[in-house]
C-alpha cells in the first residue's frame, strides 16, 4: 500500500531573463504568469538571490511575500564548465537537495516551490537519477521554466 504523500517541491528554472538588468523580460514574464495558472498555491518559497529567480518566484507563488518567502545566499548560482567540475557539479546537486530537505522538513510546508538556476537545478536532476561523469559530458542546462518535481512520503522521509 502506498504512504500518503507529505510534501511536494517543485524546483524550477527562472524564467527568460534580459541579461543586462537580470530580471525577467516581457516574454518570461508572460510565460511565467501563463505557468503559474497552472501550478497549486505553495507554502513556502525559496529562491536565489539572482533578481532573475526572485521575479520568477514571486510570480509563480502568485505574489506570496512574508515569512514564506525566502531569498537564500545558500542556493548559489554558479556557471560550471570543464571536465574537472564535473564531480564539482554532482557534489553541488548533492548539497542542495540535503539543503533543501532540511529546509522542507523543517518548515513542513505542504507544496514547497524552489527557483534556481538551470545548472544547480541540472546537478541536482543528474544526482537524484544516479547519473556519472560520463553522463555530464553532453550537459545542456533545463530550458527556462522547466524543473524537476518532488513528491515525499512517509516511508521515503522515516526510511
Amino acid at each position: 500500500m502506498m504512504k500518503p504523500i507529505l510534501f511536494q517541491m517543485e524546483i524550477r528554472r527562472h524564467g527568460k531573463w534580459d541579461y543586462k538588468k537580470d530580471k525577467l523580460s516581457t516574454e518570461g514574464r508572460k510565460e511565467a504568469e501563463k505557468l503559474s495558472e497552472q501550478l497549486p498555491i505553495f507554502d513556502y518559497v525559496l529562491c536565489s538571490t539572482a533578481g532573475r529567480a526572485k521575479e520568477t518566484a514571486t510570480v509563480l507563488s502568485k505574489g506570496k511575500e512574508g515569512e514564506a518567502f525566502e531569498i537564500l545566499d545558500e542556493i548559489i548560482e554558479t556557471v560550471i564548465r570543464g571536465e574537472s567540475a564535473i564531480d564539482m557539479m554532482l557534489q553541488q546537486g548533492e548539497k542542495a537537495l540535503v539543503f533543501l530537505q532540511k529546509k522542507m522538513l523543517g518548515r513542513r510546508p505542504k507544496n514547497m516551490l524552489v527557483v534556481t538556476s538551470g545548472r544547480l537545478l541540472g546537478a541536482m536532476w543528474f544526482y537524484l537519477h544516479g547519473k556519472t561523469p560520463h553522463h555530464l559530458r553532453n550537459f545542456h542546462v533545463f530550458e527556462p521554466l522547466k524543473g524537476i518535481h518532488i513528491s515525499l512520503n512517509a516511508e521515503l522521509i522515516s526510511g
